[in-house]
């Protein structure tokens, strides 16, 4: 039996799915400019359909007074910015749930 080698491409994209297939119903993807990158190599349209992402958005670019109808799933970086940006998301409770992932 051979030895298959992980690659960081392999880590990254199953550690995305699990996450996205953990959480039922429609989501929105919400990500810094960082995790932007990583997410779109990481991912595919089919893949967007299949698991009921509706959104995928910037953080600094959200509404702060607007409510989404989707379970909102955050791949952001720990960045005093992020945080802040994260603090009145929540304050405000814009996403019916809200899921962190935050590396």
């Amino acid at each position: 039996m051979e030895n298959k080698q992980l690659t960081l491409h392999d880590i990254a994209h199953d550690y995305i799915n699990n996450i996205i297939q953990n959480v039922k119903g429609s989501k929105g993807i919400i990500m810094d400019k960082e995790t932007q990158i990583i997410f779109s190599l990481e991912t595919s349209k089919s893949l967007a359909i299949k698991e009921e992402i509706f959104m995928f958005e910037n953080i600094e670019k959200l509404d702060e007074n607007h409510k989404y109808n989707v379970d909102g799933i955050f791949f952001i970086r720990p960045t005093d910015a992020n945080i802040a940006l994260l603090k009145t998301i929540l304050n405000n409770m814009n996403f019916k749930s809200i899921y962190l992932s935050i590396k």
